[in-house]
């Protein structure tokens, strides 16, 4: 079963790079251009992973407000695309980032925990039959 990632990006090119990679290691992928279109996706559909850039036009805020009021149990699923840190900004230790410019491995790296997460949580459970 593929995982559902939901790609928050901006720039089309970019994005659709992204898409690209994620569809031929088999992930099934949903973007969004804007902060307003990723929450309407959000409220549509469950994602194992959202990989969000923080530095669109108008932020990352009103998606991560959404998550953290609306489907709190989801902000352990967001991977920050983002510049390297700078003094101030969002604490490795605090969320999920994969630094920009990085490459399929490392995307990889970051969505496989998640995937098996939620395979996991999918999985029904099996029962041992014993033979008398």
């Amino acid at each position: 079963m593929s995982s559902s990632v939901l790609v928050v990006e901006n720039y089309t090119d970019l994005c659709s790079a992204i898409v690209d990679t994620l569809a031929r290691g088999e992930y099934a992928c949903e973007s969004a251009a804007t902060a307003e279109d990723a929450i309407v996706k959000l409220r549509e559909h469950h994602y194992e992973a959202i990989l969000l850039a923080p530095r669109m036009p108008i932020g990352s805020d009103p998606v991560m407000r959404f998550l953290t009021e609306s489907q709190p149990d989801e902000i352990h699923k967001v991977i920050l695309m983002t510049d390297p840190p700078i003094g101030g900004e969002a604490d490795p230790e605090e969320c999920r980032m994969l630094v920009k410019p990085f490459n399929n491995e490392q995307l990889f790296a970051q969505l496989r925990p998640l995937a098996r997460a939620a395979n996991r949580i999918r999985a029904p459970k099996l029962e041992i039959l014993r033979r008398s």
